[in-house]
Protein backbone atom coordinates (compact mmCIF):
# COMPACT_ATOMS: atom_id res chain seq x y z
CA UNK A 1 0.00 0.00 0.00
CA UNK A 2 0.98 3.42 -0.77
CA UNK A 3 2.31 6.05 2.45
CA UNK A 4 2.27 9.75 1.84
CA UNK A 5 4.00 12.11 4.36
CA UNK A 6 1.30 14.97 4.34
CA UNK A 7 3.82 17.40 5.84
CA UNK A 8 6.66 16.84 3.05
CA UNK A 9 4.87 14.71 0.64
CA UNK A 10 7.23 11.72 0.27
CA UNK A 11 5.21 8.64 -0.72
CA UNK A 12 6.00 4.84 -0.01
CA UNK A 13 5.10 1.75 -1.52
CA UNK A 14 4.44 -0.95 1.06
CA UNK A 15 4.69 -4.50 0.64
CA UNK A 16 4.48 -7.16 3.12
CA UNK A 17 3.51 -10.90 1.92
CA UNK A 18 2.09 -13.49 5.36
CA UNK A 19 3.84 -16.99 3.99
CA UNK A 20 2.75 -18.92 7.36
CA UNK A 21 5.95 -20.36 7.54
CA UNK A 22 6.37 -21.45 4.27
CA UNK A 23 10.02 -20.81 2.41
CA UNK A 24 9.82 -17.65 -0.37
CA UNK A 25 9.33 -19.35 -3.75
CA UNK A 26 9.75 -17.50 -6.87
CA UNK A 27 6.34 -17.45 -7.84
CA UNK A 28 5.46 -16.09 -4.60
CA UNK A 29 8.15 -13.18 -4.96
CA UNK A 30 7.07 -12.36 -8.78
CA UNK A 31 3.20 -12.17 -7.50
CA UNK A 32 4.03 -9.69 -4.83
CA UNK A 33 6.64 -7.60 -7.54
CA UNK A 34 3.91 -7.81 -10.37
CA UNK A 35 1.55 -6.26 -7.66
CA UNK A 36 3.94 -3.24 -6.76
CA UNK A 37 4.47 -2.93 -10.57
CA UNK A 38 0.70 -2.32 -11.48
CA UNK A 39 0.33 -0.70 -8.51
CA UNK A 40 3.01 2.07 -9.37
CA UNK A 41 1.91 1.64 -13.39
CA UNK A 42 -1.14 2.86 -12.36
CA UNK A 43 -0.47 5.80 -10.11
CA UNK A 44 2.63 7.21 -11.43
CA UNK A 45 0.75 9.81 -13.70
CA UNK A 46 -0.47 11.12 -10.40
CA UNK A 47 2.34 11.26 -8.22
CA UNK A 48 4.26 12.73 -11.58
CA UNK A 49 1.77 15.73 -11.32
CA UNK A 50 2.41 16.60 -7.83
CA UNK A 51 6.33 15.91 -8.73
CA UNK A 52 5.77 18.86 -10.86
CA UNK A 53 3.65 21.01 -9.33
CA UNK A 54 0.85 20.55 -11.25
CA UNK A 55 -1.33 19.48 -8.86
CA UNK A 56 -1.41 19.29 -4.78
CA UNK A 57 -1.26 16.07 -2.88
CA UNK A 58 -4.51 16.57 -1.64
CA UNK A 59 -5.84 16.85 -4.88
CA UNK A 60 -3.40 13.99 -6.27
CA UNK A 61 -5.20 11.49 -3.59
CA UNK A 62 -8.76 12.89 -4.58
CA UNK A 63 -8.00 11.60 -8.13
CA UNK A 64 -6.13 8.78 -7.20
CA UNK A 65 -9.18 7.42 -5.22
CA UNK A 66 -12.51 8.56 -7.53
CA UNK A 67 -13.81 5.81 -8.74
Amino acid sequence: GFEMNWDDGEVRLKTSIDLHGEPLTGPLLQGVLLANHHAMADHLPTLLKVIRGESTPEAAYEEATAE
